[in-house]
C-alpha cells in the first residue's frame, strides 16, 4: 500500500473524528457561529455555482480532508524531521491557515474569521488540532512512512 493512499485512509478517519466532534458542538450549541457546511456551502454555491446542498458540503468536507490533506501529510511527513503527530498537527494548523486566509474571507467572514468573532477562530483552530493529531496518529499506526 502506499503512503498517498495510506494518507488518504488517515485523513478519513481524521476527518470523521473532526465531523463527529463538530456534531458533538452542534448538539451542546458550544460555538454555533462556526457551521463548518454552511461555509463549504456558501463557497461551493458563491464561487462554483453549484446548488445550495448539505450533502454536497459534507462531500467537499471528505474530499478535502480526507484525499488532499492526507495526501498533502503523505508527501511532507518524510521531509518533516518530528513524530507522525507533530507532523499530523503542522498539518492540521496549515489546514486552519488555509481556511483563515482563505475560505473565511471567500464567503465574507473576514480574514481569520474576524466577522464571525473569535468563537470561531478558536473552535475551528480546535478542531484542526484535533484533526492533526488524529492525521498524525493514525499514519504512524497504518505504517506509514
Amino acid at each position: 500500500m502506499s503512503n498517498y493512499f495510506k494518507g488518504i485512509v488517515a485523513g478519513f478517519i481524521a476527518t470523521t473524528v473532526m465531523t463527529l466532534l463538530m456534531f458533538v458542538k452542534n448538539y451542546f450549541g458550544v460555538f454555533t457561529e462556526l457551521n463548518v457546511v454552511d461555509v463549504i456551502d456558501n463557497v461551493n454555491t458563491s464561487y462554483f455555482g453549484l446548488p445550495k446542498t448539505a450533502w454536497g458540503a459534507w462531500v467537499v468536507h471528505f474530499i478535502t480532508g480526507s484525499v488532499i490533506y492526507g495526501i498533502v501529510f503523505a508527501f511532507f511527513n518524510p521531509k518533516l524531521t518530528e513524530s507522525f503527530t507533530f507532523n499530523g498537527i503542522i498539518i492540521g494548523v496549515g489546514a486552519w491557515f488555509v481556511m483563515m486566509l482563505l475560505v473565511f474571507p471567500l464567503i465574507g467572514g473576514g480574514l481569520f474569521a474576524t466577522v464571525l468573532g473569535e468563537h470561531a477562530r478558536v473552535a475551528s483552530l480546535g478542531l484542526h488540532v484535533v484533526y492533526g493529531v488524529v492525521l498524525g496518529y493514525s499514519y504512524g499506526k497504518i505504517g506509514g512512512s
